[in-house]
């Protein structure tokens, strides 16, 4: 499979950008769904508080998300411990 890539250094390299790439699609997801979450939530009648309470309700779903989930297997939280 190596020769697809050249050298191990090649696909060292191509391993940390998919990494890197992944890494920040996953903080570009995260940052619209707390956008999400403080629209929605000052649609609904919140107040300026809003985007703390969105940062609050997203580190809740991440620790129930550890709860609920085998960590081991999981690359997202492995990257986001």
């Amino acid at each position: 499979m190596l020769h697809h890539f050249g050298s191990p250094w090649r696909m060292s390299l191509l391993i940390d950008q998919r990494c890197h790439d992944f890494v920040f699609f996953a903080f570009k997801i995260m940052t619209a769904y707390k956008q999400f979450i403080t629209a929605v939530g000052k649609l609904l009648g919140g107040d300026d508080e809003m985007k703390k309470r969105a940062e609050e309700i997203v580190a809740f779903e991440k620790k129930l998300a550890k709860v609920t989930t085998n960590t081991n297997d999981s690359l997202f939280f492995q990257l986001f411990k």
